[in-house]
């Protein structure tokens, strides 16, 4: 298992350290308490800034996900250090994880092999496009004129969740909020619960497939399936009275419940780490 820490960054210019995981003291040797409201441009060499810049603002207006990116980041002994970095747009948040380079290793290799898109800093300073998993002639949005504009963001309805890794049934220890918009379910009825059981019966053998294939590999997993949601409707069967009559009488026959049956096509980027499992979702 590389180290690799999770991180979680706003929506504004800077990019703010919202919640980091614990391996960022074996990758950068920083406690998360010490970077927490601190924005991640401090920690990128100079030299990279701009394209980092250029990642960032794709994040945000073209909704990108999976998308691994080759810097160097500063450790806290001052030295710079080359990591790879998976980018992810997810709805009211930026989350990433992030891993120490390897240049040579087969699970490096694994990764760049199953992330969306892979990028790294030219000597110019320039993005320049490694590999593509989908769409090969997609180009990084220029930086000319970096107007920042909270009002053009547009971001697509995803939600995120980091699941134990180390439980079979991978049960989900953090959901974002965006997940009650994204699955018809209250975060709260999704936290503590697996995450096998929010996914369709039919769909549960292939899925933990996936997230065990990816999980041995350290690879990033890209899987479909579907979620199942009951919506319980009620309809008032009272009938309609003259005015004077309207609310009246207790005896009257109560609403019924009118339950639907909702079949949610999902698809999830899954990306490993040692502190969790995180997964973005979104819907097909």
């Amino acid at each position: 298992m590389d180290l690799t820490f999770i991180s979680f960054h706003d929506l504004t210019p800077a990019g703010t350290y919202l919640f980091l995981s614990e391996s960022i003291t074996d990758v950068l040797g920083w406690a998360p308490e010490e970077l927490v409201g601190v924005s991640p441009y401090t920690l990128f060499h100079p030299h990279d800034l701009k394209a980092v810049q250029q990642v960032h603002l794709a994040a945000l207006h073209q909704n990108i996900v999976g998308n691994l990116v080759y810097v160097r980041m500063r450790h806290k002994d001052g030295r710079y250090i080359d990591v790879e970095s998976n980018v992810n747009m997810c709805y009211d948040t930026i989350t990433t994880a992030t891993s120490l380079r390897d240049r040579t290793g087969n699970r490096a290799k694994i990764r760049a092999a199953t992330a969306e898109m892979v990028w790294e800093v030219a000597e110019d300073g320039s993005l320049r496009k490694l590999s593509c998993y989908r769409d090969a002639t997609y180009v990084m949005p220029t930086l000319e004129p970096f107007i920042w504009d909270p009002a053009t963001l547009k971001p697509e309805p995803r939600a995120c969740l980091i699941l134990n890794r180390f439980t079979l049934s991978y049960t989900v220890v953090y959901c974002s909020k965006s997940t009650a918009t994204l699955l018809n379910t209250p975060a709260s009825d999704v936290l503590g619960q697996s995450f096998l059981d929010m996914v369709h019966q039919d769909d549960q053998e292939n899925v933990r497939s996936q997230i065990d294939i990816a999980k041995t590999l350290d690879a990033i997993a890209h899987v479909k399936f579907r979620v199942r949601q009951d919506t319980c409707d009620e309809r008032d069967t009272r009938p309609e009275l003259p005015s004077r009559h309207r609310y009246p009488l207790r005896s009257m026959t109560r609403p019924s419940m009118s339950i639907h049956r909702l079949l949610i096509n999902i698809e999830a980027v899954v990306n490993c780490t040692r502190d969790g499992l995180v997964i973005v979702l979104r819907r097909e």
